[in-house]
């Protein structure tokens, strides 16, 4: 997980119907809310998130993968 300001970046793995889906989801501090989720091809690592100053996202996933999620821009 990453710990930002006001939100908490963490990556995880929902078990539906015997299937593993893992996933990456920014939750906000105050109440927990979902902001967004984002599905994964893969789980990610143990400690495989990080951030850099630009606040990009990069999530090192078990089958290898490195992917990055930024903003978009406007």
């Amino acid at each position: 997980f990453i710990v930002a300001p006001n939100l908490l970046l963490a990556a995880g793995q929902a078990v539906v119907e015997g299937r593993s889906d893992a996933f990456l989801a920014a939750l906000t501090i105050p109440d927990g809310s979902e902001v967004w989720r984002e599905p994964l091809p893969a789980p990610v690592v143990k400690a495989g998130l990080a951030m850099d100053h630009r606040a990009r996202i990069y999530a090192s996933l078990m089958d290898g993968r490195v992917l990055c999620f930024a903003a978009a821009d406007r």
